[in-house]
């Protein structure tokens, strides 16, 4: 049995690379919903990590990239910005 490697190697790539694309993405449009209109940031970016892992079943690199995709789509800079709490652990404006 005669397999081509290179074939077989570059079609479990391109796989892989749509697989994460689709990661990126959906959790992209996951976060442009905390992000839009202006609400304020109500969680870190390690809990929203967390909870996009949990909820969408993504890589942490793929939310580290669609953090930034939503950020710069919505242009909300701001949330480059570490989040904020007072003293009461609530989140400052």
């Amino acid at each position: 049995m005669n397999v081509d490697i290179d074939s077989t190697t570059g079609k479990m790539k391109s796989e892989l690379q749509r697989h994460a694309q689709a990661e990126r993405r959906r959790c992209a449009e996951w976060l442009i919903e905390f992000m839009k209109d202006g609400y304020p940031k109500i969680a870190t970016k390690e809990e929203f990590r967390t909870a996009a892992i949990i909820k969408l079943d993504i890589s942490k690199v793929s939310f580290d990239c669609a953090w930034i995709w939503a950020i710069e789509e919505t242009e909300r800079h701001d949330w480059y910005k570490p989040f904020q709490t007072g003293r009461s652990g609530k989140p400052q404006n």
